[in-house]
């Protein structure tokens, strides 16, 4: 019964406590964990099986081409000049340099954990401060289109104007929870940003950083990719043990006694069990969270849509071991990232429930579609979702460029009158 609860604890104390506490944890986490694997075999089985089915249909179409293409546009200094272009809107809403227009950008084209992987990557290459970086992680880290319009909105709830609201909600909170975190740190200006050299020379120099760049285009691409499959196939492996975790956690009977005394709380009386299940589900994985809501026939499309705005942002601790994983490898604070996630998903939520207002009520109902464990999450095959992901990569960077030499003209035309 109080396994989920172990669980939740466990994660926190492993970002907060001390090296040997933390050591301690871990084995008595990995000991249980590998206990039940053996105890459950064919639960385990099924688990994995589905995390695969995920990682294969979901997260490998959606990342790969974004991983490989950004691998190759930090390298050839694109983003540095996106960047540059994109610095006079960026930094007075959101305190932070241009290159954050990129990475946003780019999180909301493809998903978790792109925004915290290219934030921890232009944070290791020295081309944004500790600051600037826990600014960013604080908004950039978001769900892609693909999963809340294909796999949640259609797959699942089979409702397209659910999935428009969760996915404006969802990026709107993303930009409120981003500029709340302007102010982290607010006295320590960025060095890469406070030098007073003008617009135009910044352009200048990051024009010609681009042209001097010595590695050839086969040494960047071979590069990218390598790097793109590493990061892929550890976020494979990330899905796969928490698919295995949260099978077990069902198949022990362990969420609907917790449920039951969830409901006991006065104050949390009055929703229905299931919603409570789905929850909790929804903070360990985020598909088996929104698909479970899904399941329950009698929730309302307010409801569907708060919850499940709710669930999305907040990612599930699948998502923020991936994430954690990546920003260990640099200085950046993994507790402040989670802390941003709990405001984000919060913020979402709430949008949702004011979003709601301007949808007739009682127009949409649940029908809880999700009927098949092993359903495809979208219509389109393997190979399109790859021409999908690889056009919406492309469109997303012609947006950032032709904005950015918009607002290049307009300052020059500005500075001429």
């Amino acid at each position: 019964m109080f396994f989920f609860i172990i669980i939740i604890l466990i994660f926190f104390l492993f970002i907060y406590y001390p090296l040997i506490i933390r050591k301690t944890l871990l084995l008595l986490l990995i000991l249980s964990f590998v206990g039940s694997i053996a105890l459950n075999p064919n639960v385990s089985y099924e688990g994995a099986k589905l995390g695969v089915s995920t990682w294969i249909n979901v997260v490998l179409p959606a990342l790969l081409p974004f991983f490989i293409g950004t691998e190759m546009l930090i390298e050839l200094g694109f983003v540095r000049f996106i960047g540059t272009l994109l610095e006079p809107i960026v930094k007075p809403v959101f305190n932070v340099p241009g290159e954050g227009s990129f990475i946003f950008l780019m999180s909301t084209a493809s998903g978790y954990p792109m925004g915290v992987k290219l934030t921890s990557q232009l944070r290791e290459e020295g081309l944004i401060s500790q600051e600037d970086g826990q600014r960013l992680l604080s908004f950039c880290s978001t769900s892609g289109p693909l999963f809340i319009l294909g796999a949640v909105a259609i797959g699942m709830f089979q409702n397209k104007s659910l999935g428009l609201l969760i996915l404006v909600s969802h990026y709107l909170g993303a930009l409120i929870t981003g500029f709340s975190f302007r102010f982290y740190k607010k006295s320590k200006s960025s060095n890469f940003s406070s030098n007073k050299v003008t617009y135009s020379k910044k352009i200048r120099a990051s024009l010609s950083h681009m042209k001097n760049t010595n590695n050839s285009f086969g040494q960047i691409f071979s590069e990218s990719v390598k790097r793109g499959m590493e990061v892929l196939f550890i976020i494979g492996g990330y899905i796969i043990l928490f698919s295995v975790l949260i099978q077990i956690i069902k198949h022990g009977n362990i969420i609907e006694p917790l449920t039951v005394k969830i409901r006991t709380i006065p104050l949390l009386s009055s929703l229905d069990k299931k919603i409570y299940t789905a929850l909790l589900s929804g903070l360990i994985e985020i598909t088996v969270g929104c698909r479970e809501l899904s399941s329950i026939e009698s929730l309302t499309f307010k409801s569907q849509a708060i919850f499940t705005s709710f669930i999305i942002s907040w990612s599930g601790l699948s998502i923020h071991a991936q994430s954690l994983s990546i920003i260990s490898k640099t200085d950046l604070n993994c507790g402040i990232y989670i802390f941003s996630k709990i405001i984000h998903s919060f913020y979402s939520a709430f949008l949702a429930f004011i979003l709601c207002s301007f949808y007739p009520n009682g127009l949409f109902t649940s029908k809880g579609v999700f009927k098949s464990l092993y359903e495809p999450i979208f219509s389109l095959n393997l190979m399109e979702k790859f021409k999908y992901s690889f056009l919406l990569f492309l469109h997303f960077n012609l947006i950032l460029l032709f904005l950015g030499l918009f607002f290049l003209i307009i300052s020059k035309r500005i500075k001429r009158v």
